[in-house]
């Protein structure tokens, strides 16, 4: 029901969310995360991530670098005594905000 919503109401975030989703599945599929991947901890994270970012048409790098971000942090996550949950995705949305604020102060 969220994905059809999200699809009825802006389909250029929908799309965001299901590569971050396919991409973040797949990695974890790939690394040997089987049960993390069919526990949709990679994919949600990378879709939440995503879909964060999709509002800005005009810098599509800004969604796929949160996505990489969201999945290059969750292993550090899974190294923690606690669940990291959407950790991933709140810290890779900070690393994004950070890089683009220092790049247009410096530039």
């Amino acid at each position: 029901l969220i994905a059809l919503g999200l699809l009825l109401s802006d389909r250029y975030a929908a799309a965001w969310a299901f590569v971050g989703a396919a991409i973040g599945g797949s990695v974890a599929l790939v690394g040997g995360e089987a049960t993390a991947a069919y526990m949709g901890l990679y994919g949600f994270n990378a879709a939440l991530a995503a879909l964060a970012f999709s509002g800005t048409r005009a810098q599509p790098w800004k969604p796929l670098l949160a996505i990489v971000l969201a999945i290059a942090v969750q292993p550090l996550f899974n190294l923690l005594p606690i669940p990291g949950l959407t950790a991933p995705f709140i810290v890779a949305c900070w690393m994004v905000r950070l890089a683009v604020q220092n790049r247009y102060i410096q530039g």
